[in-house]
């Protein structure tokens, strides 16, 4: 199994003026820095919640469809919309899976895509690596984090709070280098990332 970006984000979930207004910052002088510094601090939140924290297009690649209908779960929530689930058949054609025989219990967290009433999965070619592909999208968009949409969520206006507390930090400490394994814990921005982290693929 095997999880790939295949259009990345054209915007981040959270703004510029988000951010200025936390530094309280009115001139302009500094803006290229800290726009440059906004995709630095979703990427890392992302990394630790496992989660699509900007709009992106994914690919999740399997061997083969999960055994006796136990459902396809689809990673790195919040799911937007499944595109397709393609499959290679028999004589490695590849095949669209009607959605009417499925169904996307896009609600659960991470969402599940289970066979429809009455049908089950298609056979994909055996022994072929990647057989079955699921193309979906995942995440959110600047006009749902500052618009605040998305903060009625009470997991994104968490991560909502933690981008811009980790963007406000690397803007402050130009010498930070962020990874999962810091010993420091910047303005409690971790801590809350933790908090949201999804522990089931």
């Amino acid at each position: 199994m095997s999880l790939q970006i295949t259009i990345a984000n054209t915007a981040e979930p959270v703004s510029l003026a988000a951010v200025k207004s936390r530094l309280r910052l009115t001139d302009t002088t500094d803006d290229a820095l800290i726009t440059s510094q906004i995709p630095v601090a979703r990427m890392f939140a992302e990394k630790i919640t496992r989660r699509s924290l900007a709009l992106k297009t994914y690919a999740l690649s399997m061997d083969r469809f999960p055994e006796f209908n136990r459902p396809i779960r689809i990673p790195v929530p919040p799911l937007v919309e499944v595109l397709d689930i393609t499959f290679l058949d028999a004589n490695l054609v590849t095949q669209t899976w009607d959605p009417a025989e499925y169904y996307v219990a896009s609600a659960q967290s991470p969402a599940l895509i289970v066979p429809a009433p009455g049908f089950i999965y298609p056979p994909p070619c055996p022994h072929i690596p990647g057989a079955v592909t699921v193309n979906f999208n995942a995440g959110y968009t600047v006009a749902q984090y500052d618009g605040g949409a998305a903060l009625t969520d009470a997991h994104f206006g968490v991560a909502f709070e933690a981008i811009c507390r980790l963007t406000t930090y690397l803007y402050q400490t130009p010498e930070a280098v962020l990874s999962e394994g810091m010993r420091t814990d910047p303005l409690g921005a971790v801590s809350m990332l933790r908090s949201i982290k999804i522990y089931e693929f």
